[in-house]
This record gives structure tokens, C-alpha cells and sequence, in this order.
């Protein structure tokens, strides 16, 4: 996958998808180059000390389709990092010593104290690191450390040499002590592996309000005095270390004695003289115990030894004791005998010999010294200059040595031997390196590069590889060493400069005159472009095919429809036109590859194969699509078109059924396909002849004529007979449905409710024959109409038709009767009324007492009253049916009979 790597890879890759291959572009210098196949792993390498870059596109191509694409990245990063630099935050002690890196921020470091860092290395979290080496003595540590970039590249080991002590902080107040004594006392410290040390006299924090203490001095103070003394230790993290002494001073009016050696700091060893009243007697110790008359006597002098190279501390105390015993005050004196030779001073030289540049010097004494110092060889003396801080030393105008001697003086002025150390200085560029190239420019071999600088000397490169100046040769750029050899895969063009430099023990480089610039180009040729004519494909005659270009082409042709070999530089070599005749009234198919050569000997890729039809056959008109003879269509517009649409038809026609002239070369082409429109409410006839010709138009074909309508023109309403609109019907209704044109279809629906009467065409039935409507006895029902014509075309008439009648067989309800009750007898006239809520009434009467028969149409139809008088001297009795009759004749039921 796209990345850095610090190692040349190799490339390969497969199309997954069947019938498929693999294929690749390399960006270069110009933009991306030509897709080539993948037909062995691309190796992506760089030189040592190179970074180079791969961009990439790849692809999966079935037939010329791009069936998936995707763009690598590549960096080959063999540049070896700087090795870190050791940063100290240096105490001067093992412990609370702590040490840092300094490193890109991209790259890693990895380190090891007092081991090998290949076998214990650690990788440093950016943070301080604490030298906390338990166990660990005073002297020479060593870290060792490299660096590490992302491509994984490691530098060189560093190895960093460290003296440092364990720094075992030590304080000692040696004088004053306790006690009260007549005389002044000294203040006399020691300490060791402390950053500094502070005193007070009056009691108060010394660490807060103290002095510095530098050496030895005399406090001059009497009365009750409260030392208090504060170190801090040079290890980092330790506490304070405190001491103190508390002690009194009180002169004496009248002085018992006298000391011709007051205290102090004394070169050699020394006699002390005591005055003092001579009838009186002086006992003295030499430690810090208070004399009395059992301890020396005074005699003569006390003398104090000194021990050769040696500093040495004594201390006298004394008190006079008279005739009667009685002691004076007590006196105490502190004596320093130095003899000591102080250390000779340490060199410290930041970088090593031989120089090219100017370098940094530090010099290192032990305790309280000075250190003198000369740069031309002369012997140091305090006359000379006193070092204060580390200093730089810079090359002199010409090529030669500087000689740096130095000593330590102590505050007796006693000097340590002398140290010195010789910084040798180069200035003196080397001769720049030859660099000679295997092979001639521009290339698309492998070119080997060989460099040679002269004895003594390094030959170092920069280098780049996309024609750019490469960036000046430095002490950090990578080393040539053997033999370079630059090569790129297939399908990559690039201008590679490198500049060479060389560089002697002491850092002088010395670049070379001119770039060494390389031109390396394995693009293969852009493919031959074939002559206007060749780039068609069908052809109704001989034709020759050219090539356009400089270039050399190779080429396989077959003609028999079968896919050439792919061409070699063995195939037949293009020299000119090639010809490609065709056989009469046959189809002949023509295929051919090329490769093609260009001056490196980069070949392209098998270009093709082309195919050249030359078809001498007699034109055949292609499948007519959409559109069929002797059809009518009810649509807008009618389509048509031709299953090749690259074929060469010519067409003439007319909309008004009159004849079209036969199509000739000059007729009009169609072109995808031909639109004829309709026009609304309206029949037009349109007759089309087509001729299909060869591409050339050497040939022609026969004519071929259509036919067709195009109708939108609706037809008219159809008409519905057998049944009044709206009327009601007693019996059943025969309905009949008459179209406009016999070849229209009638389509109709009915329903109950004109809410739900559904449209016939979608939803209805077709007619066929009178339809009769009849419902049961006793019902009644509405019958709601709708139909529609359809025509050939499929033109629907523009609404619909409409009817409506009601289908009553209901009965109306039994008249109502007045003036008579069932068996009522009367001997007066008997008036009779009928009702009813619909219709007309019909009776029958009987005078005899017998049922009289059932009305209907033809029975007596009730206009008034009925007045029965009886006949006189008789009993008359009168039996009567009346039934309701509506509009249509339907009666009521004849349910009884009044008497």
C-alpha cells in the first residue's frame, strides 16, 4: 500500500474481475505518462542516502472500460538522520545530573546509559531522563544514542563520554566553636559538593537572609553570637544541609595575654609567641577542650607543623591561671596551614581534531581556585588572562595549530602544573572528487556512477530526482561510497541532478564544479497515429492506411476476421501506406497491431488491434424500429429509428397519403432517427420510402415503402336508445347502443347512483348487443348509464353519454276507507269513501252477499262517494273490493273485502 519505506519494493498487482487487466501510469516531470500494462512487478528503488518519489496510478480495464482506478503514493527514504545531540543539565554530580536529546520532531530516539544501545536501547519519551545509576562510583559514564526517521531509518551510534562525581554533599563548621573566649574568633567552614553556602550571625535563616561564604574571615563581634550556617547540596532533590555554633566574645579590660599569631590562613607551618604577666602561668590545649593547669604549659613557643602538599587545620586555646590558681578568660585561636597544590586545570575542547571552524573552549579547576590561561604557547602566570567563562577559539589566517596552557591558583597563590592542549586547525579544502558516468545521456539503461575523492577525504552527495537543483552539499549530507546505480521502472521519465563534494578529517568540503545531471527516459513512445482515412472503420472500397509520426512501427495485419500475434521488432516494419482491397459482392475484415520504437529503444504498447471492414456487399436496409406498415397510431408523434444507427439511409415521404419521389444519394440522411408529429383532432396519412446506401455511397440497396396513420381525431358520441330519460318503466327496458362509425367500439358502465358510476373504458364492458334491464315483482330500482366509443386509433370521443330510467314494479299501499265498519247493518243509506296516497282507486260491488271479483283497469273507477239505499221491505246485503292503482298499473294487494 501507498507509504514511506526505507528499502526498495517491488510492485505487482492483478486485475481480479474476469477478462480483464491490470494497468499503470507514472506521474512525470510533464504530467502523468501513457497507461501501460502490467506484465512483471515494477521495482521502486532509491540510491543510499536518497529519497525519491513514486506516484502511481493503477487501474482493472476490461475492453477498453475502467473498472475500477486508484492513485499510490510511494516514498523510498534510504537518507540516514542526523544523530541526536546529548543535551546535559549538568550539577556536576552522578545524581540529579539529567540529560535530553535534540532530534527532529518526526523522528525517534533511542539511547542507552552505560550499556550497548543495540542491545539495551530505550526509546526516549521527549522528557528529561535522570542519571540515577545506583551503586554507580565517580567517574566516566557513557551514553550511547541514535536517531530513527519514520521510513525507519537509523543514523549512526553516538557515543557521549561523561565525568561526573557522586557529589556526597559534606558541611563542616571548624571554627568558631562553643564556647566563651576573650579574643576575636575566625569563621572557618568546610564543605563539599555543595552549589553554595550561607551564614548568619544573629540567628535568622541563613538560607533566606545569609551571607555567601568565600573563605576564611574574622568576626569581628563580641557579646552572645548565634551562627547559623546553610548549604545546598549540588545533587537535585537533597535538602538543605544545616549547622550551627552558638558561642560568646567578651574582651578583657586589661588583656591576660597576648598571641604574636593571630588566626588566619598560613602558607607553611609556624612558632607562636605567648606575652603574658611573667609571674603568672599559660596552659594550653591544641583541641577544642578548655585548658587548665593539668594540660601544657607554655614555655618557650608552641610550634605548629605542616605536612608537605597538605592543608591542615589547628587549633590553640589558652588561659592564664596566677600565683593563686585563679583562671583568666579563655582565648581560642584557629590556625589554616595550606601546603596543598592545587590540581591542574581540565581542557575541554567541544569538538575534535583536526578544526575547519572556530570551536568552543572550557576549562575545569577543583575547589577555591583561579585559572590563568595563554593561546600562544607562552607559560600562564597570574600576569596572564584569568579565565571567567568558556570562550571561542577561531582559525588563524592560515593553517596551524593554537596552544592553549593553563593553571589553577589557590588563594596562597600556590600554582598546580600546567595542563595544555594543542586545537589543530585545517582550512585547507580538499580537491573536489571525480565523478565518471557508465553511459551516455539521455538513457533508459541502468547508469552507474563512480566517485573518487582524494586520500584522506570523503566523498559526499545531495541529490535530486525531479530535475530540481539539489540542495548544497553539507558535513550531514549522505556519503558516496562504491558504486551508485540509478535505474527506474518502465513508463518513468526523469532528470536526476546530483552534486558531488568532498570533505576531509577536519570538515572542509570542496563541491564540484558542475551537477552531474542524468537523464533517464524508459517512457515508451506515444502510440502511431493512423491517417485520417484509416481512422473510420467501414468502408465500401479499397483503402490505404498510413501512419503519422516519426517513429519506427512494426505491425501484424490478418484478413480473415482472426486477431493478429502482438507485433515484435521481428514483425514487418512499416514503410508506407499499406493497402487493403476487398473482394466484389463479399465482406472482407481487416486487423492489425502496431508497436512502435522511439531512439532509446523504448518500445510502446501493442496498440490495437484496429479492425478496416471493406464491405463490397449489396446494402441491406438495418431492423426498423418503431414503426410497423399499415398501422395507425393515436399518439403525438411516431419514432423511427434503426437497429445501427451508423447505417446510411436515405428517405423521402409525405403526410397528406399522396406518393413521395423515390430517395436518391441526395435525399436526406437519417440520422439516429425520424419524428413524424400528428396534429390534434385531426387524421394524417404519411407514406415514407427509405434506401439504404454502403458508407461510401458506392453502393445502393432497394427501396423500401411504409405506410402508416396517425389519427387524433376523437370519434363522436355514441347513441342510447330503448328508454326515455328518466322515465319510469314497469316491465323491463331494452336498451340499445348505435356507434357513430362502425368500426368504433362501444364501451359502457351502469350503476344505481350516478355517484358511482365507474368509467366504461377502464372499468366497464364492451357492447355487443341490446342489453335488457328487468328487476323481481314488488321492487324498485334507478338505472344510471354511461358509455364511451373507442376508434381504430384508440381515440376515446371526447365525453361521455349519458341515461337514466327507473325500473317500478312496487305496488302502491291498500286505499283507505270511510263510512262503513265490517258486518255493519243499516237500516238507513250508507254513504262510502275511499283514499289513497298515490294512484287511482278501482272497485267492485256485489248486492247479493257474493264476493264480486278482483278490480283491475277495466272495474269502476272511484270518483265519489258511494251512497248504498237498500231496496224498501228488503235486506240488502253489499259485499265491496277497492284496490289502489299507480301511474304504471301497479295495483295494490286485494287483501279483504267490506260488507
Amino acid at each position: 500500500s501507498s507509504g514511506t519505506y526505507n528499502r526498495d519494493i517491488l510492485l505487482n498487482g492483478a486485475a481480479t474481475q474476469r477478462e480483464s487487466r491490470f494497468e499503470y501510469s507514472f506521474k512525470n516531470s510533464g504530467g502523468w505518462g501513457p497507461w501501460l500494462r502490467l506484465r512483471e512487478g515494477l521495482n521502486l528503488t532509491a540510491v543510499s542516502g536518497e529519497e525519491r518519489r513514486y506516484q502511481i496510478r493503477v487501474s482493472a480495464v476490461r475492453r477498453g472500460e475502467i473498472l475500477e482506478q486508484r492513485e499510490l503514493d510511494f516514498v523510498i527514504d534510504k537518507r540516514k538522520p542526523r544523530p541526536p545531540q546529548l543535551i546535559i543539565a549538568e550539577s556536576g554530580c552522578l545524581q540529579g545530573t539529567e540529560i535530553n536529546f535534540s532530534a527532529y520532531h518526526d523522528e525517534l530516539v533511542y539511547y542507552a546509559v552505560n550499556s550497548l544501545v543495540t542491545e539495551h536501547g530505550k526509546l526516549w519519551e521527549r522528557k528529561s531522563i535522570p542519571l540515577e545509576l545506583k551503586g554507580e562510583r565517580a567517574g566516566k559514564i557513557f551514553v550511547q544514542a541514535y536517531s530513527q526517521d519514520k521510513a525507519g531509518n537509523r543514523s549512526s551510534i553516538k557515543t557521549f563520554n561523561l565525568t561526573l562525581d557522586l557529589c556526597i554533599p559534606f558541611l563542616e563548621i571548624l571554627s568558631p566553636a562553643p564556647g566563651n573566649f576573650a579574643n576575636t574568633q575566625i569563621l572557618y567552614i568546610n564543605s563539599r559538593n555543595t552549589a553554595w553556602v550561607k551564614y548568619t550571625l544573629d540567628g535568622s535563616d541563613p538560607a533566606a537572609r545569609g551571607f555567601i561564604y568565600t573563605g576564611p574571615k574574622s568576626i569581628e563581634r563580641t557579646g552572645n553570637i548565634k551562627l547559623r550556617v546553610a548549604a545546598l547540596p549540588l545533587q537535585k532533590g537533597k535538602e538543605l544541609i544545616r549547622r550551627e555554633v552558638v558561642f560568646e566574645v567578651a574582651a578583657e579590660s586589661k588583656l591576660s595575654l597576648s598571641c604574636d599569631r593571630e588566626s588566619g590562613l598560613y602558607k607553611s607551618g609556624l612558632k607562636v609567641g605567648i606575652t603574658h604577666n611573667p609571674g603568672n602561668k599559660v596552659f594550653y590545649t591544641l583541641s577544642e577542650k578548655t585548658p587548665t593547669a593539668a594540660d601544657y604549659a607554655f614555655l618557650d613557643v608552641i610550634a605548629l607543623d605542616s605536612i608537605p602538599f597538605v592543608s591542615k587545620s589547628s587549633v590553640l586555646r589558652l588561659r592564664v591561671f596566677d600565683q593563686e590558681g585563679k583562671a583568666s578568660p579563655e582565648y581560642r585561636y584557629f590556625y589554616i596551614i595550606d601546603r596543598s597544590k592545587p590540581s591542574a586545570p581540565a581542557i575541554s575542547v567541544k569538538e575534535s581534531n583536526p578544526l575547519a571552524a572556530e570551536t568552543e573552549v572550557e576549562l575545569k579547576a577543583a575547589g577555591n581556585t583561579k585559572i590563568y590561561y595563554t593561546l600562544d604557547g607562552t607559560l600562564p602566570g597570574t600576569s596572564t588572562m584569568l579565565y571567567k567563562r568558556a570562550f571561542t577559539i577561531s582559525p588563524p589566517a592560515e593553517s596551524a595549530n593554537i596552544l592553549v596552557r593553563a593553571i589553577a591558583v589557590n588563594p596562597l597563590e600556590v600554582a598546580s602544573d600546567i595542563s595544555q592542549y594543542e586545537v589543530e586547525f585545517d582550512t585547507q579544502p580538499p580537491e573536489p572528487p571525480e565523478v565518471q558516468l557508465s553511459t551516455d545521456m539521455p538513457t533508459n539503461k541502468p547508469v552507474k556512477i563512480r566517485s573518487k575523492s582524494p586520500a584522506g577525504s570523503r566523498t559526499l552527495f545531495e541529490i535530486s530526482s525531479d530535475g530540481s537543483e539539489p540542495a548544497p552539499v553539507s558535513a550531514d549530507s549522505p556519503e558516496a561510497t562504491g558504486e551508485m546505480i540509478l535505474f527506474l521502472p518502465r513508463g518513468m521519465a526523469r532528470i536526476f541532478k546530483l552534486r558531488f563534494a568532498s570533505i576531509d578529517a577536519a570538515g572542509n568540503i570542496s563541491e564540484s564544479d558542475e551537477l552531474v545531471t542524468v537523464e533517464f527516459d524508459s517512457e515508451p513512445p506515444v502510440c502511431p497515429e493512423l491517417a485520417a482515412l484509416a481512422k473510420e472503420s467501414n468502408f465500401d472500397h479499397s483503402i490505404d492506411i498510413a501512419v503519422e509520426g516519426n517513429k519506427r512501427v512494426y505491425y501484424e495485419l490478418t484478413a480473415d476476421g482472426s486477431t493478429p500475434q502482438d507485433p515484435t521488432i521481428d514483425s514487418s516494419e512499416y514503410q508506407g501506406p499499406i493497402t487493403l482491397s476487398g473482394r466484389d459482392k463479399q465482406f472482407t475484415r481487416y486487423l492489425i497491431k502496431m508497436l512502435c520504437l522511439d531512439d532509446l529503444g523504448n518500445t510502446g504498447e501493442v496498440e490495437g488491434p484496429y479492425t478496416f471492414n471493406i464491405d463490397l456487399r449489396k446494402p441491406e436496409l438495418p431492423v426498423i424500429k418503431g414503426l410497423t406498415d399499415e398501422k395507425i397510431y393515436n399518439r403525438k408523434e411516431v419514432v423511427f429509428s434503426l437497429s445501427d444507427p451508423d447505417a446510411n439511409i436515405r428517405y423521402t415521404f409525405t403526410d397528406d397519403g399522396s406518393e413521395p419521389a423515390d430517395p436518391t444519394g441526395e435525399s436526406p440522411i437519417i440520422n439516429e432517427r425520424l419524428i413524424f408529429k400528428g396534429e390534434e383532432e385531426s387524421v394524417k396519412e404519411f407514406k415514407l420510402k427509405v434506401l439504404p446506401f454502403s458508407p461510401g455511397m458506392k453502393l445502393q440497396g432497394d427501396i423500401k415503402s411504409f405506410r402508416f396513420t396517425i389519427d387524433l381525431k376523437p370519434p363522436a358520441l355514441p347513441e342510447l336508445t330503448g328508454f326515455e330519460e328518466g322515465k319510469r318503466y314497469k316491465n323491463g327496458v331494452k336498451i340499445t347502443m348505435a356507434p357513430a362509425d362502425k368500426d368504433h367500439q362501444i364501451y359502457f358502465s351502469y350503476s344505481e347512483s350516478f355517484n358511482t358510476l365507474l368509467d366504461p373504458i377502464t372499468h366497464g364492458e364492451p357492447y355487443r348487443e341490446a342489453i335488457t334491464f328487468d328487476i323481481e315483482e314488488g321492487a324498485e330500482q334507478s338505472i344510471f348509464l354511461r358509455a364511451a366509443a373507442v376508434d381504430q386509433a384508440g381515440n376515446r370521443s371526447l365525453g361521455d353519454q349519458y341515461g337514466h330510467f327507473i325500473l317500478d314494479k312496487k305496488p302502491p299501499l291498500q286505499p283507505f276507507i270511510e263510512g262503513i265498519a265490517d258486518n255493519n247493518i243499516s237500516r238507513e243509506s250508507v254513504s262510502i269513501s275511499f283514499s289513497t296516497d298515490e294512484g287511482k282507486i278501482y272497485y267492485e260491488i256485489s248486492e247479493d252477499g257474493t264476493t264480486p271479483p278482483i278490480p283491475n283497469l277495466n272495474s269502476t273507477l272511484y270518483h265519489s262517494p258511494i251512497v248504498l239505499t237498500g231496496r224498501a221491505k228488503e235486506e240488502v246485503t253489499y259485499r265491496i273490493i277497492a284496490r289502489a292503482a299507480d301511474s304504471l298499473g301497479n295495483f295494490s294487494p286485494a287483501e279483504k273485502s267490506y260488507t
